[in-house]
């Protein structure tokens, strides 16, 4: 195995090598040397080559990367919210976000600080939590989340549009960087990303053609442009189809009966609270028609967390809590998101059951929450992912959001990729007979085509 420097030139088997500014440095025990994949890692940093040559035609400023315990929170703090004010990120990974979620994580689950400086300014954070996944639903292993937890009672708060907070001016060098790092990292464990926005895509690829195991879940979200809507005459309403158009205004027009329609935002920290007890009695009320519990209204862990971010977040203009109303008889509360002019709707409660036909309170509520927004200024209404009518209908574009699990080479994780593969081929109906006709191909064959048939999903050979 060739010896890597630290310092100096820097030979990876011949195929190029780095000036003497150039410098790499990781947390892991290598006694200084750096491997193979290190060596990688520096060229995912520092993509500029000449060719003809095999060197840099300049050195880019070098990358540090470290996972680390977790800093007292004053300092972690003062780090997040300086490189937030120099990143393009969302309120999933802001200060308020983060620092409510890590304020009701028990001691257990404390997480690691993934770290990424580049001339000793840091350009990249993220928080990861060491948990477990499990293959072929019984053969548990390690794995790493980005922060989530690997427990359902904290992950059903469901972050969206994850990833690391990086630094715009060198946000793909850094996300590709610290990406490379926690694969080399884990060992055998596995990388989680749940929710992650659509820049992490061609990275899981490329793993997947190196030869890992990576799964990949694919969730839609629907948003409103408001800027269009400002621009457009007659407004959001004029954007959408002539079926939803009438839906609503029907609607409108019979809930009008009981009173003037009116959107009510909450004004005080006490007022908004109010809103979110009401809002949960609702909720908790449509879920129990369908023979179901809340898992917003009845969780400890998200009665603390929001009970937190509302604390910290409401007195910044982050937290919207909407009460629609006709007359004194409530329709709906919507809880939203605020975020540098994007608003994500969060969680509502509804108050079905008020007219006997057209009783549509979800589209009727967020016709007015946008018609609301449309007129505060902000850019854009997310319904956030899901795929459900009145969001379909209602928005006016899409974004992709994708949640990816990286095994690394694990013959496990193959296997367990291939059965996955092979049910969801059999659930879609018009394909049974096929698959069924390779099960028989498959228990007649010899080991080596069964193995073979097996990690290629039940393709036909």
């Amino acid at each position: 195995m060739p010896h890597y420097s630290r310092h100096g030139d820097c030979v990876a088997h011949g195929l190029w090598d780095a000036p003497p500014q150039l410098e790499y440095q990781c947390s892991l025990n290598r006694g200084g040397a750096l491997t193979q994949a290190d060596a990688i890692l520096i060229a995912s940093a520092h993509p500029v080559l000449n060719e003809s040559r095999g060197r840099f035609r300049h050195a880019t400023p070098r990358m540090h990367i470290e996972l680390i315990t977790l800093p007292d929170q004053t300092k972690l703090e003062g780090w997040w919210r300086e490189l937030e004010s120099r990143a393009e990120a969302r309120y999933f990974t802001s200060w308020s976000w983060i620092g409510s979620w890590l304020a009701i994580l028990p001691r257990g689950r404390q997480p690691k600080l993934l770290i990424a400086k580049q001339d000793g300014m840091v350009v990249g954070l993220g928080l990861l939590v060491k948990g477990r996944t499990r293959l072929l639903k019984v053969i548990p292993v390690p794995c790493w989340y980005l922060h989530e937890t690997g427990n359902l009672a904290f992950d059903d708060l469901v972050i969206e549009y994850n990833g690391f907070l990086l630094d715009k001016a060198c946000a793909s060098d850094a996300r590709d960087a610290m990406l490379s790092f926690m694969l080399q990292h884990c060992g055998s464990a596995s990388l989680a990303i749940r929710h992650a926005d659509s820049s992490y895509e061609r990275w899981a690829g490329d793993q997947a053609h190196c030869g890992s195991v990576v799964r990949t879940d694919r969730m839609t979200s629907y948003l409103v442009d408001l800027k269009r809507a400002r621009q457009t005459e007659g407004g959001h309403l004029a954007m959408v189809s002539a079926n939803t158009r009438s839906q609503v205004r029907r609607s409108l027009k019979a809930y009008a009966e009981l009173g003037p329609v009116v959107v009510h935002a909450a004004e005080t920290l006490a007022q908004a609270k109010s809103y979110l007890t009401l809002l949960k009695r609702f909720n908790e009320r449509s879920w129990a028609k369908r023979g179901q519990r809340s898992g917003f209204a009845s969780s400890h862990v998200a009665a603390n967390f929001h009970e937190t971010l509302l604390a910290s977040s409401f007195a910044r203009g982050e937290i919207q809590m909407l009460r629609i109303s006709a007359g004194d008889t409530d329709l709906g509360y919507l809880y939203n998101f605020v975020h540098r002019g994007h608003v994500a709707f969060y969680q509502s409660g509804l108050n079905y059951g008020l007219l006997d036909k057209l009783d549509r309170p979800g589209l009727v509520c967020h016709t007015l929450a946008i018609e609301h927004n449309t007129q505060c200024g902000h850019s854009s209404y997310d319904f956030l992912a899901g795929d459900h009518r009145y969001k379909s209908s209602l928005s006016t574009q899409t974004e992709g959001q994708l949640s990816h699990l990286i095994h690394g080479s694990n013959p496990i994780a193959a296997l367990d990729q291939a059965v996955r593969t092979w049910l969801q081929r059999w659930r879609a109906w018009p394909s049974r007979p096929v698959m069924a006709a390779q099960w028989a191909v498959f228990v007649c064959a010899d080991v080596p085509v069964r193995a073979q048939i097996l990690l290629d999903g039940f393709t036909i050979i």
